[in-house]
């Protein structure tokens, strides 16, 4: 089998699979072997636990854990299975694993204490609850001849088996150099020039980075195959009872939020239900890089354009880092209605413009690109400015006092002066020559800068239009806010709103008279509701303020509402109407 790997471009300076995801580890821990002679089924074994756990995307919990004493005895020892002691290379226990199957570490766990060969199977339990195949290929063996396309075959395959073709293969290991036979390993990633290795050197069993020149001791590689590259139908799998492992439905994770997913190998399809495009997350544990493909390298999507305001002349939004082959539609996914058509396009470039009408709202775009799946990108900016949330109005009275609030209403007495200001603190935007479109009946004293004195008259309800220039419209006068302003009825000291009410009413004290009539805000009020009749409906004693009367008992009809303190006392009339 030729090495069919074709380096697209140069890859990354680190990778391991032992922290591919972040949080996600799909080689188990290294393996006391015991003596020397076991390396190779040590090293197939431990690609065989990896390369399941990656390709089924089980990298968190219940790793594989199989048994390398089910291959590695005696197997002339009557109840003993196995392919014997004497010659156990890599690929010999891969064909093992492909005919026989292997078992959990569980049913036969490899002895504290070994001399030369594995004879007593007591420990067997003879029985297995299931047993594990990896698919029938012609070979297992690849031919890279560099460390580029050893550190791709890895990428793409996972974890490799090296067995060296020297007798001084202990080089590998750090305790015991000076041997003077092979040694197999297991090759899992890099870190530059050094190889992140998976050992299970007797007593001194390791993952670790090793500086070591790799084909000086002119190796065998030998992969394993998830899937067989001529029967797809033919992959690991499990029989038994713990087969529910060997599934990659519903496996697939975007734990970095880049619209992409660590499904397992980019190489074979991705799992069923998985919501993003068929190319996989190189490492789901960085955002800014989307790898797929190998070795080929692409940093994520990202959306340029403003995120401040767009006005009625437009602005251009682009995707950029669209991946090769990959199909890009666009559109604005929140308050669509403020902006020109169209408001949906295809191709990685928009540009949209503002209505006039629509001022300070916010808005998002999203691009959405495709290959046998969706990743979908957005960002948020405001429709004209200025923003609506940078927006804002207050009342004080003639006292300078603040009249009663119930949500974003003011509740106003007629026949009263107010001033009403308004303030915008938007950074992006300037507002000039402020205009107050006042509600009907409302008399308008004067105003300045940002805020215009005014007289309710009789009518102390209904809609104000704050009207200005602004950055996005420098010569057409706009409405950047249209509060509006409830009736309260008000008495000597009190107020009481909505009115006309419904369930509710609110009694509220107007502070400005406080001090100047000695009335005590925590004081104890009397409080009356008399209907038309003179007859008296609710009676009550009450302290603090704003208080709220459940009147959703009361029919419909004129009341008159008598609150006592003290030798003073006011009446307010209100209207029950549902």
């Amino acid at each position: 089998m030729c090495f069919s790997l074709f380096l697209k471009a140069q890859v990354p300076y680190s990778f391991t699979w032992q922290t591919r995801h972040g949080n996600y580890s799909y080689v188990s821990v290294a393996k006391n072997q015991q003596i020397q002679g076991p390396c190779g089924v040590f090293a197939a074994i431990a690609a065989i636990e990896a390369v399941s756990q990656i390709y089924y995307n089980n990298g968190q919990y219940n790793l594989l854990d199989l048994s390398e004493a089910y291959v590695y005895n005696d197997n002339s020892q009557n109840g003993c299975p196995g392919m014997g002691c004497e010659s156990a290379p890599a690929e010999d226990v891969l064909d093992f694993a492909n005919s026989i199957g292997l078992i959990e570490n569980s049913c036969f766990v490899f002895p504290d204490t070994i001399t030369t060969c594995l004879e007593n199977c007591s420990g067997y339990c003879g029985y297995p609850s299931q047993r594990i195949f990896i698919p029938d290929t012609s070979s297992y063996r690849i031919y890279p001849t560099t460390d580029a396309q050893l550190k791709e075959a890895i990428l793409n395959y996972g974890p490799i088996i090296m067995m060296p073709n020297t007798s001084n293969g202990c080089a590998l290991h750090r305790s015991d150099p000076n041997c003077n036979f092979p040694h197999t390993i297991l090759l899992i990633g890099w870190y530059g020039s050094q190889w992140h290795m998976k050992d299970s050197w007797p007593d001194s069993a390791y993952i670790n980075y090793r500086d070591y020149s790799v084909f000086s001791y002119n190796p065998y590689f030998f992969r394993v195959y998830p899937v067989n590259p001529h029967n797809s139908n033919d992959s690991i799998r499990c029989y038994g009872s713990q087969s529910n492992y060997f599934t990659r439905e519903e496996k697939a994770v975007d734990i970095d939020g880049d619209g992409f997913y660590n499904w397992g190998f980019d190489s074979y399809p991705k799992p069923n239900d998985c919501p993003g495009p068929d190319k996989m997350d190189f490492n789901d544990n960085l955002k800014d890089y989307i790898y797929w493909d190998g070795s080929n390298v692409l940093p994520t999507p990202t959306i340029s354009g403003t995120t401040g305001h767009v006005c009625p002349s437009g602005s251009t939004f682009t995707l950029n880092n669209v991946p090769s082959g990959f199909s890009c539609s666009w559109y604005i996914s929140k308050n669509a209605y403020c902006f020109s058509s169209p408001t949906s396009g295809s191709g990685n470039s928009a540009t949209i413009y503002a209505n006039s009408s629509c001022i300070g709202k916010e808005a998002e775009i999203t691009f959405t690109i495709s290959h046998n799946g969706t990743a979908s990108y957005s960002q948020s900016f405001y429709a004209n400015c200025p923003r609506e949330d940078l927006m804002s109005y207050s009342v004080l009275d003639s006292y300078g006092g603040t009249p009663p609030k119930y949500g974003d209403t003011y509740y106003l007495c007629p026949y009263t002066t107010y001033y009403i200001y308004f303030t915008e603190n938007d950074p992006n935007c300037s507002v000039s020559n402020l205009t107050w479109d006042l509600p009907y009946g409302w008399t308008e004293y004067y105003h300045y800068s940002n805020y215009v004195a005014i007289n309710t008259n009789e009518n102390p309800d209904g809609f104000l239009e704050i009207q200005g220039y602004t950055t996005c419209s420098p010569s057409t006068l706009v409405t950047m806010m249209s509060p509006y302003f409830g009736a309260a009825e008000c008495g000597d000291f009190f107020y009481a709103y909505p009115n006309p009410s419904n369930d509710y009413v609110d009694i509220d004290i107007d502070k400005n008279k406080l001090g100047a009539e000695s009335i005590s805000f925590d004081a104890e009020f009397i409080l009356s509701i008399i209907d038309k009749a003179g007859m008296i409906k609710y009676k009550t004693e009450f302290k603090g303020f704003p208080y709220r009367i459940d009147i959703s008992k009361l029919p419909d009809g004129l009341y008159f509402i008598n609150i006592v303190y003290k030798s003073k006392s006011s009446s307010i009339r209100i209207i029950i109407k549902r």
